[in-house]
């Protein structure tokens, strides 16, 4: 019966030792069922079976899933972060999927929250799943604003008053050739076509007459939250509201007046009319005679279709023509001298050669003031954006500084981690010293405590066991060696030398070899004791010393210093010794 108790406890300590952290915090059996629900629902705790270290935790359905959840987690933070990055397209993407769907909603934002939801989602299971396999149990597994409707006179207005350097556009051609400014390909988005005209609200904007182009409103849609650009579009006053309430749908010529006025640039792209179109094949023509028309200064035209460029050169030739990203040879041969790119291009490498021709460069569309600053810092000559009150108040590049203040901040950053990395060191050198010299302290204090307690054990076995002065026959030459009779111990040689004189006959010595006694090796270790036994034993017998007169070999034994009587005592053998009695 005891035994099964301690093994009960051993397992209670087992579990409760499994992990100190946890089960210091929470009950373990808590733990458990907060893991095994968060993974796979099972809030009921039950006793898991335990695998074996070395095994396999799980089925293989729960290891293809394992994997699978291994991907979607990397896949969920590459899309994550892409998605982030990319946010100087959220208006982009979220037109390509309007013009698809037909139905205007902020796609960009509600990728940009289930890829943050998968993310944590997957990377909580990811967690979950190590913590249950560390139990070894089973597993059942665009951001800115714009100033006001886009293409509208109140929009160029908030421009120029933001200080832009020009004015950028989408011309459309009606049916009675009047060119007007349309981004899109209907008028779904930025007009009320559904409300008058629901029939034809997935026409061409080419297909409708200018009389009725100008009685639709563009200004609405930008007011309701619902369809607003921008998702954290800046808040309009009454009175912008009130504004943007009554925009209609601007004329080309009307644009012309606002730049001619503020000495502004005007950078457009014209889309062709469909077929049965008028002005199908001749609708330049009508644009440029338009713009002449105006009579605004032709060097501020940054002409940038490149259909009829010839005809344009001959009618207008002080327009500035705009290409693409093509070769620099071929930019020569055109006699163009701007190109127009995408701002995905920034860190093209043909950039520097473009740049190093004299090519004026322009990126589009460049909302965040990140992209700016590297634009900006990338020696690029202009940008078309949408966030002007963002992007006019920069004075400087976020990543701007001189050779000499890199200089500076590369020679600081230099002498800080030299001053850090030799900190360490020393750091560790001292500690390393402090240890050794801890050591050697500690290993001296050991030294002499030894010392000392062998010290006073010798002094106190010498006080109280041997005495102060060795005998005085130890100097004698020659020594005597006692006779052995009773057990009473002879402590002088008078006796015995006395005996031999009576009976000198019963010994024979053949030859005069007995000379001065020599000590032995036992008798020098027995001056310096070493060993020493319990201290309430009396004091051990003197070693025995043997001296060689060629048969002769007398055993012999001192007996110690009675230390009640100081007084020698008196040689009184039992019997007396026979010569027989002397071992030869």
């Amino acid at each position: 019966m005891p035994r099964k108790v301690n093994r009960i406890e051993s397992r209670r300590k087992e579990e409760e030792n499994r992990n100190p952290q946890i089960a210091h915090i929470f009950n373990y059996k808590r733990y458990i069922t907060f893991l095994t629900g968060c993974y796979s629902c099972h809030w009921k705790f039950r006793r898991w079976e335990k695998t074996k270290l070395g095994s396999c935790c799980c089925t293989r359905r729960e290891q293809c899933f394992c994997v699978f959840l291994a991907v979607a987690f990397v896949f969920s933070v590459i899309m994550l972060f892409t998605w982030i990055e990319t946010s100087n397209e959220y208006f982009g993407f979220d037109w390509v999927v309007f013009l698809v769907t037909g139905a205007w909603f902020f796609w960009s934002i509600l990728m940009l929250s289930l890829f943050g939801i998968l993310t944590v989602y997957t990377s909580l299971l990811l967690i979950l799943g190590v913590l249950l396999l560390w139990e070894r149990i089973e597993l059942y597994l665009h951001t800115c604003h714009k100033a006001g409707p886009e293409n509208t006179m109140m929009a160029f207005e908030k421009a120029v008053e933001e200080g832009a350097s020009g004015l950028e556009t989408d011309v459309h051609i009606s049916f009675d050739n009047v060119p007007y400014l349309m981004h899109d390909y209907d008028l779904r988005r930025t007009t009320n076509i559904r409300e008058v005209m629901p029939e034809a609200a997935y026409s061409h904007p080419s297909s409708f007459n200018w009389t009725t182009l100008s009685t639709l409103n563009a200004g609405e849609w930008f007011v309701r939250p619902e369809t607003r650009p921008f998702f954290n579009m800046k808040r309009l006053s009454q009175a912008d509201k009130k504004r943007a309430r009554n925009q209609s749908i601007p004329r080309l010529a009307d644009l012309l007046k606002i730049a001619k006025k503020e000495k502004k640039i005007v950078i457009f792209d014209l889309f062709g009319p469909p077929q049965k179109h008028p002005l199908r094949h001749t609708f330049v023509h009508q644009v440029v005679s338009v713009i002449l028309a105006s009579k605004i200064e032709q060097n501020l035209i940054f002409w940038l279709p490149g259909h009829d460029r010839q005809y344009v050169r001959f009618m207008a030739p002080g327009f500035q023509h705009v290409g693409r990203l093509v070769s620099v040879e071929h930019l020569t041969k055109e006699n163009i001298s701007i190109i127009n790119v995408d701002y995905k291009r920034l860190f093209y490498k043909g950039l520097r050669d473009y740049q190093a021709a004299n090519i004026y460069i322009n990126l589009y569309i460049v909302n965040e003031p990140w992209i700016f600053s590297l634009a900006w810092c990338s020696r690029i000559n202009s940008v078309t954006t949408d966030n002007i009150p963002v992007l006019s108040q920069l004075t400087h590049p976020h990543f701007f500084m001189t050779p000499r203040y890199y200089l500076s901040i590369w020679l600081l950053l230099d002498i800080v981690s030299a001053i850090f990395i030799a900190a360490i060191f020393c750091f560790h050198w001292w500690r390393e010293v402090k240890e050794e010299k801890l050591l050697e302290a500690s290993r001296i204090f050991r030294d002499s405590q030894s010392l000392s307690l062998s010290v006073e054990q010798s002094e106190s076995q010498e006080a109280s066991h041997l005495p102060k002065k060795s005998p005085p026959r130890v100097g004698e030459s020659p020594w005597t060696p006692a006779l052995p009779g009773s057990r009473r111990k002879l402590s002088h040689t008078s006796h015995f030398e006395e005996h031999l004189k009576k009976k000198p006959g019963s010994i024979k010595i053949t030859q005069n070899t007995v000379g001065p006694l020599m000590p032995t090796t036992d008798f020098e270790d027995s001056q310096v004791p070493t060993n020493w036994g319990p201290a309430g034993e009396a004091a051990p017998q003197s070693t025995l010393l043997t001296t060689k007169a060629d048969e002769l070999t007398v055993p012999f034994t001192e007996a110690p210093y009675p230390e009640i009587h100081p007084k020698t005592p008196v040689l009184e053998p039992a019997k007396e010794s026979n010569p027989s009695d002397i071992p030869l």
